[in-house]
This record gives C-alpha cells, sequence and structure tokens, in this order.
C-alpha cells in the first residue's frame, strides 16, 4: 500500500481529481450501507409498499366476496414493533354492511367467520409482474455496467501498453536522435 502511494502523483491535477471522485464514490457507498443497515425493517417496508399494487380484487378466481386494499400503518412504530415488521403494513376490505374492516399484516383476513389467510400472500402474488419488470430491469442494468467496467479495463490497459511502448521507442531511439541533434547544431 505504502508503495501504490509512494508512486502517485499529487502534483498531476488529474490524479488528484481521480483521488478525490474515488473518495467521494466511497463515502457514498459507505453512507449508503449505514443508513440502510440503520433503517433496514423501514426501507425494506417502503419498497415492499410500492411494489404491491393497490388493490386486489379476490372476487376473481377465489370467489371472496371482497376487494382487498393496501395502506400504510400510520401507528406502527419501526423502533418499538421491530419483532412484527409485517405490520408496517395494514390492509383492509369493506363488509357486507360497508364498513371497513382493517386487518394488520401479520393478521389472517377472517369474513363472515371464514379465515381466507393471510392478505400478504395475496398482494405478493399479484405483485409477480412488477417484480418481473424490477428484475429485468436490474438485469439489463448489471449487464450494461459489467460492459462498462469490461472497455474501462481494456482502455486503461490498452492507454497503459501505450505509454511503455512510447516509454521503449524513447529508448531505443534516443541515441540517433542524439546524434541528430548534434549534427544539425554544427551547421
Amino acid at each position: 500500500m505504502k508503495n501504490i502511494v509512494k508512486k502517485i502523483d499529487f502534483k498531476d491535477k488529474k490524479t488528484v481529481k481521480k483521488l478525490i471522485a474515488l473518495i467521494v464514490a466511497l463515502v457514498v457507498v459507505i453512507t449508503a450501507i449505514i443508513t440502510i443497515n440503520v433503517n433496514k425493517s423501514h426501507i425494506q417496508a417502503d419498497l415492499l409498499y410500492a411494489i404491491m399494487p393497490d388493490t386486489v380484487d379476490l372476487t376473481e378466481n377465489n370467489g371472496f366476496p371482497f376487494l382487498l386494499y393496501k395502506q400504510k400503518n400510520e401507528d406502527f412504530d419501526f423502533k418499538e414493533d421491530i419483532d412484527e415488521p409485517m405490520n408496517a403494513i395494514q390492509f383492509y376490505y369493506y363488509d357486507e354492511n360497508d364498513e371497513k374492516v382493517i386487518v394488520n399484516g401479520a393478521d389472517t383476513i377472517k369474513y363472515n367467520g371464514e379465515d381466507y389467510g393471510s392478505p400478504y400472500i395475496a398482494f405478493m402474488i399479484n405483485s409477480t409482474d412488477t417484480f418481473n419488470q424490477i428484475k429485468k430491469v436490474i438485469s439489463v442494468i448489471f449487464v450494461i455496467i459489467c460492459i462498462l467496467i469490461v472497455f474501462g479495463i481494456i482502455f486503461l490497459w490498452f492507454k497503459s501498453w501505450a505509454k511503455r511502448q512510447d516509454k521503449e521507442k524513447e529508448k531505443k531511439y534516443a541515441h540517433k536522435n542524439n546524434k541528430q541533434n548534434k549534427k544539425s547544431n554544427r551547421k
């Protein structure tokens, strides 16, 4: 590590700019990692909420007699209720009397004495299209980043190779250039 630092030319402005850009990128990555780890449950709940559809029509396939909606649980505290992160999102439906019935994410739907299961399952099944689109976009971005990295490495290698070639040519033909300079000075 010391040898690498010794070889860096801090007087070269391009090198200093590259080092500053690298340091800024590292600080951003470290800050993002810390932020995500500190607010992990909160961020996961927000991402899950964004991916889920606003409503799920359970009457189409399963014969359920209601539509299911989602909403954020305003009373949920991520610091106190860390054991129940599923309750950060609430679900609701309207019963036969058009009254709003709220179901916490960890609970199951009960309607007319029947248990219809977890609302999370219904929403996650209907979120598969969104997941597939996100997966495709991430795959394309990953491929583009890999291609850019490969081209960047090839470019840096070529630049380094060209500098080495120039130095070798300079060493090889330095004596000829010196002889020509001496001849032109004599005239």
